[in-house]
């Protein structure tokens, strides 16, 4: 597991009489200006775990972090860490004379503990120190709230938000870890109503395509009368053929129309026959006698075409030479 180091900068308050124990940590989530620190029971196990399989009965406060950089190895004080309720504390502080003369003195008001960190959680690892400083963390940073016997600590931070973390705050649009939470309601709040907004399009849109529906067919039925009213005036559709006119398409009846000869109107005027040779039944005719089954008529059908091509397409009833019918 990748680990960081980190270190935390704490005010030791007003009173002059330097603690006995420090809270280091408090339980939860310890903002910073440089990433979060998290410690909760599982950290305060892990670091007690890691105090004890390294056989030490305390831990040492120095000067400045001197003993992590090297720079002075002297002990301003022994400790001995201890996790209450998920906060990490500073217990049994055994100040030396040196550095009770200073605190007392207030040439050191801040107190900084040096620890890894889980590099992907923020969680502390090891508590390896805590060091006496007299300069707190960036200046204008927002300070973290923790308390001590007989006195109030102030957290400040001296490390850098880890990268990831901003990045996914940056995307969020928070400025800190505290801002993530009303903003993932905001966004489940605008989720919802989006969802609502989706739905009622929908409606919309079924309605839309139902008055849509309705509205070709009413138009494909007007089409359809249109061309019923133009072939019977025509006379290419008697009157007792609308009934089932009106149960086929555009389309079929415009086919029929093409095929079916049209009725002339009658004249006063007729020319006698020049023409007695019976006239060919058309392709055409042939299709319209077979679509009302009167195939058996063919030769009754060319013989009035015959009479109207010797008139000249006049038809004057009466002339025509129907056959009578038989009465037994």
């Amino acid at each position: 597991m990748k680990t960081r180091k980190r270190t935390l900068i704490l005010s030791l308050g007003e009173s002059k009489d330097p603690p006995t124990e420090l809270r280091l940590f408090a339980n939860g989530l310890n903002e910073t200006t440089k990433g979060p620190i998290i410690c909760d029971a599982k950290a305060c196990e892990m670091v007690m775990s890691r105090f004890q399989k390294r056989g030490l009965d305390k831990l040492p406060f120095d000067y400045g972090h001197g003993m992590v950089y090297g720079t002075d190895h002297r002990a301003s004080a022994w400790f001995v860490p201890e996790g209450r309720g998920g906060e990490l504390w500073a217990t049994q502080i055994q100040w030396t004379p040196a550095a009770l003369t200073a605190l007392s003195n207030r040439e050191y008001r801040f107190y900084s503990p040096f620890c890894y960190v889980g590099y992907e959680d923020g969680r502390i690892l090891e508590l390896m120190n805590v060091a006496l400083l007299c300069m707190p963390a960036t200046n204008g940073q927002k300070p973290i709230v923790a308390t001590s016997v007989g006195s109030k600590t102030r957290v400040t931070e001296k490390i850098k938000m880890d990268p990831e973390l901003a990045r996914l705050l940056g995307i969020l649009g928070c400025a800190a870890v505290s801002e993530v939470e009303p903003k993932i309601k905001a966004l489940g709040t605008h989720a919802a109503t989006v969802t609502a907004q989706v739905a009622t399009l929908t409606a919309d849109n079924t309605k839309l395509a139902t008055q849509v529906t309705e509205l070709s067919t009413a138009a494909e039925t007007a089409k359809r009368d249109g061309l019923i009213a133009t072939l019977s005036a025509a006379g290419k559709l008697a009157p007792s053929l609308h009934a089932w006119a009106k149960t086929q398409t555009f389309g079929v009846l415009e086919s029929f129309g093409a095929a079916a000869p049209a009725a002339v109107a009658s004249s006063t005027s007729v020319t006698a026959p020049v023409a007695t040779a019976p006239v060919a039944v058309a392709e055409e005719t042939n299709k319209i006698l077979e679509m009302f089954g009167l195939t058996s008529k063919t030769s009754e059908f060319a013989e009035m075409q015959t009479f109207l091509s010797a008139h000249n397409g006049a038809f004057v009833p009466g002339e025509f030479p129907m056959k009578k019918a038989q009465v037994s």
